[in-house]
């Protein structure tokens, strides 16, 4: 068994969290929303929020100068959102000013006394409104709402052999991410540049959204991160608020700090899901797939920055683990005055797979088959793997039915349906479900860095990584990695994350990719210090390291 090298402190309160840090040098930021959810900006009268106890600044979107940003470069320019609303407002929530005070309950106070003007407009909060002809649009140069239609014609005659086509329309509802922490910034200016503590899941990803924005070289931003309590993908990419403190603070030449209430979380931070799949599955005598067609809407909520990435990833995936010859798929991106959407849990997969998932039911149900068996006779099998599926996914090694045979064994799956049945049958109060589901699990690809020092003084070896543990255990997991390799002990290991000063570069934490890419970026470095000792032991020795296992 292998203690986590990450308990200890955590149990013991002694690991801080960004709100446990030091900050007595921080002025307090407090943001000033709008409680419309569409309407222009006419102005914003701060005069008595000036003159409230403790009152440093009050600012808007004209007093820093930040520039409009789009994080994902596939969305349209016209899309670029302003980290504080410029000329009109898209949905409540969104930060319009900021007061900047002593104390946090004075930056709270003082906010409730600025007054926003907005003259409202019609809102649209869903695919029927915000597509209908005619509808308001958020964006003058996006009539319609679209973001991005995706669209390569329909599949001729896809269900031509289909001996039977079931049909659903199968909504994701939206969600919000709600980590355990919500979210907090320190942001220090230092010299012409900006030190920053952040709460986020991946410091050079934070780095890389912060510095077009505030018009500065990425160079001369350090950000780093304490102990992070959870992100779950809605801290994959930083909250606008980030930026403006981090120009406020700028302005002003003084520390600031920000502290997200709840409601402020469960308000602004992106949400999840939000696609309505209307799905045709067509199936031949014997229940196997013969095509699958998709209509993907995706609500993208006001500022559709990586809203798009979420269809596009529910496309790549639309096959699941199954042998489907044939896939007619059409996904449009919209936006509509909601709050954004950003990855969640899966980003595109679970979307996807609740509508392929419920239509293999319905065809288990229309066929007279077990679902479980439908989902067996579908599975690709080991030796068709590697497999490139009609989307451009390929899955390179697996035994599926095995995976499925198994988990059927663990729940005694064959006695479950049986008390399912004998308690239908007697009309039991107490009834029993039983669910089946298959999915394919991809692991972001993108490179990641990794590297072992050993100090000549005491053996203590430092693993330093691009990723972010927000409650994964990484010291633990990558550590043993290394351990292994080198032949120490785990408590050898000190591990490094969450500083751009000390990490050079890194892609975060995300699309369970940490132990693959930067537990693997760790061992090849590891390897290397091994051949070093190895031809440093062996010029001592005289010897040939060669010779050396």
């Amino acid at each position: 068994m292998t203690l986590r090298l990450e308990d200890h402190g955590f149990l013991r309160g002694e690991t801080p969290f960004l709100r446990d840090l030091p900050a007595e040098d921080c002025l307090h930021v407090a943001f000033v929303r709008s409680t419309v959810a569409h309407g222009e900006l006419r102005g914003v009268e701060r005069a008595s929020a000036l003159d409230a106890p403790g009152v440093v600044a009050v600012l808007a979107a004209a007093d820093l100068g930040m520039r409009p940003f789009r994080p994902f470069d596939a969305v349209p320019e016209h899309f670029a959102r302003h980290p504080l609303a410029t000329g009109r407002v898209r949905f409540v929530g969104e930060p319009v000013a900021v007061v900047v005070a002593e104390t946090a309950a004075q930056a709270v106070d003082a906010a409730e006394e600025v007054a926003v003007l907005v003259d409202a407009l019609p809102a649209v909060v869903d695919a029927d409104a915000a597509l209908a002809p005619g509808a308001p649009a958020l964006f003058a140069d996006a009539p319609g709402n679209v973001v991005i239609h995706y669209d390569r014609g329909r599949v001729a005659d896809l269900f031509e052999t289909a001996a039977l086509v079931v049909e659903g329309r199968f909504p994701n509802q939206r969600l919000a991410s709600a980590p355990m922490e919500p979210s907090a910034i320190v942001a220090r200016p230092s010299g012409e540049g900006l030190d920053v503590w952040a709460t986020c899941q991946g410091v050079h990803v934070a780095r890389h959204e912060l510095a077009p924005p505030l018009g500065m070289d990425e160079a001369d931003i350090r950000v780093r991160a304490a102990a992070v309590g959870g992100g779950f993908g809605g801290r994959h990419s930083i909250p606008v608020e980030f930026v403006v403190v981090a120009a406020a603070a700028r302005h002003l030449g003084r520390a600031l700090r920000w502290d997200e209430t709840r409601t402020e979380n469960l308000l602004t931070m992106v949400h999840g899901r939000a696609q309505c799949h209307e799905l045709a599955m067509g199936f031949d005598d014997d229940g196997r797939i013969v095509g699958l067609r998709v209509r993907n809407l995706a609500d993208c909520g006001a500022y559709p920055h990586f809203g798009p990435l979420m269809p596009f990833m529910s496309r790549k995936l639309a096959c699941g683990p199954y042998r489907v010859p044939r896939v007619d798929y059409e996904w449009l991106a919209y936006a509509t005055n909601t709050n954004p959407i950003g990855p969640y849990r899966g980003a595109g997969q679970p979307e996807v797979t609740n509508g392929l998932e419920r239509a293999l039911d319905l065809a288990a149900a229309q066929l007279g088959l077990d679902p479980l068996e439908l989902r067996r006779r579908n599975l690709l099998g080991p030796g068709e793997l590697p497999h490139t599926t009609v989307t451009g996914l390929t899955y390179d090694s697996g035994d599926y039915p095995a995976a499925l045979a198994r988990a059927a064994r663990l729940v005694d799956y064959e006695d479950v349906r049986a008390d399912q049945a004998a308690r239908r049958a007697r009309r039991d109060q107490v009834q029993l479900g039983v669910g089946v589901a298959c999915y394919v699990s991809a692991t972001d690809g993108r490179t990641e860095f990794g590297a072992v020092d050993v100090a000549p003084e005491d053996g203590t070896v430092t693993v330093r990584c691009g990723t972010l543990s927000h409650g994964q255990s990484h010291a633990t997991t990558v550590g043993a990695v290394v351990a292994a390799q080198l032949g120490v002990g785990l408590e050898a290991i000190h591990y490094v994350d969450a500083d751009t000063d000390l990490v050079p570069r890194g892609e975060g934490t995300g699309g369970s990719r940490s132990a693959q890419m930067a537990g693997s970026a760790a061992l090849q470095a590891a390897h290397q210090v091994l051949e070093q000792a190895r031809a440093l032991a062996a010029a001592r020795l005289e010897a040939d390291p060669a010779d050396w296992w």
